[in-house]
C-alpha cells in the first residue's frame, strides 16, 4: 500500500519532509509525494521517496470539470480551501498515471506511528474511501484511505457538483456553516454510504489502531495559533469527551519506539496510527519523542 503526501502551492514546508522520514522510521510501505512544480531536492530529505509534481500527471474529468467551478475563486480570500479541495483530483490524477487502485493519503502535517493495518483497511473498507469524523458536520482527509480508484472518482464528482450548486443554494439547503471541503464530504458521506465509510477515532475491537482527524494532535500539540499549547474543542467529538475526562494521551515503549497511545478511564490503551500535529511542530513528536 503506497502512502501518498501532496503538497500545493508554492515550495513546500520543511515539515513534510519530517513526515517523510517518521513514514520511514516506522514503515516500508512506499513513499509518493506530490508537489506543485519543479523543486531542488536535498537526497537526504527524500529518503526513498517518488517525487512527482502536476506536469507529470494527466488531469481526469473529474479535474477538468473542477477547473471550470469557479466555487473556491474567492472562498473567503484564502487560497488554502482551494488546494485543500485540489489534492482529491490529483490524487486521482496520480493513481491513474500509477495504476494504482488503493493509496494511504496523509495530510503532511501527520505523524505516523507503526505500518498501516492494511488487513484491517481492506476487510472493513473494502473499495470505499475512509475519513475521519471531526464534528457532526465535518470529516477530515488528514488520514484518508481509497480502497478503489473509481470510489474516488465518484466523490469527486459528486463533490463537483456540490460546487456547481454555489454557496447560496447550498447554505439553504444544508445551513449556514462554510461549505468547504470538509463540510462538503460530510454531505456526501451522509446521501452517499456507499462512498464513504469512518475510521475510528476511539478504540474499536478490530481495529489495533485509533486514527486522529485533527482533534487528538490539538490536545498533544496545540494548534497553529498557540503551538504546544494542549487545546480542544467542545464541537469537536473528541473534545467533548475530552472535557468529560474519559481520554487521555500517553507515550509507551513499543518495539522500542516511544509511540502514543489512547488511554480510558480503565486503563486499556490502543496506539495511535497518527497525530495529526496542527502546530507544524512535528520534529517534536516523533517516535523519539516523550511526553
Amino acid at each position: 500500500m503506497d502512502i501518498v503526501l501532496i503538497h500545493l502551492g508554492g515550495p513546500e514546508p520543511e515539515h513534510l519532509w519530517d513526515c517523510v522520514e517518521q513514514i520511514r522510521a516506522v514503515c516500508d510501505n512506499r513513499i509518493v509525494v506530490v508537489l506543485e512544480g519543479p523543486q531542488c531536492f536535498d537526497t537526504k530529505k527524500i529518503h526513498d521517496a517518488s517525487v512527482f509534481t502536476l506536469s507529470d500527471l494527466i488531469k481526469t474529468e473529474s479535474w477538468k470539470q473542477f477547473n471550470e467551478i469557479s466555487y473556491f475563486k474567492d472562498f473567503g480570500g484564502l487560497p488554502l480551501w482551494g488546494h485543500a479541495c485540489t489534492r482529491f483530483y490529483v490524487l486521482e490524477a496520480l493513481m491513474a498515471v500509477m495504476g494504482l487502485d488503493e493509496v494511504l493519503h496523509l495530510e503532511y502535517d501527520n505523524m505516523i506511528y507503526g505500518p498501516p493495518d492494511e488487513k484491517y483497511l481492506r476487510e472493513k473498507y473494502g473499495k470505499h474511501v475512509g475519513l475521519t469524523e471531526i464534528t457532526e458536520t465535518l470529516l477530515s482527509a488528514g488520514v484518508m484511505y481509497v480502497g478503489e480508484r473509481a470510489k474516488l472518482t465518484r466523490m469527486n464528482m459528486l463533490l463537483n457538483s456540490l460546487m456547481e450548486a454555489g454557496t447560496d443554494a447550498l447554505s439553504a439547503k444544508y445551513g449556514p456553516e462554510m461549505m468547504h471541503e470538509m463540510r462538503m464530504l460530510k454531505i456526501i458521506s451522509e446521501e452517499h454510504p456507499e462512498i464513504i465509510k469512518l475510521l475510528p477515532i476511539f478504540p474499536e475491537q478490530d481495529s489495533k489502531y485509533v486514527y486522529d482527524c485533527a482533534s487528538w494532535g490539538q490536545f498533544v500539540g496545540g494548534t497553529h495559533h498557540t503551538p504546544g499549547i494542549s487545546y480542544h474543542d467542545d464541537s469537536h467529538i473528541i473534545g467533548r469527551q475530552i472535557n468529560k475526562t474519559m481520554w487521555d494521551v500517553t507515550w509507551e515503549s513499543r518495539n522500542g519506539l516511544k509511540t502514543p497511545v489512547l488511554t480510558d478511564t480503565s486503563y486499556h490503551s490502543t496506539q495511535f496510527f497518527n497525530l495529526h500535529i496542527h502546530s507544524k511542530e512535528l520534529s517534536k513528536w516523533n517516535f523519539k519523542c516523550q511526553k
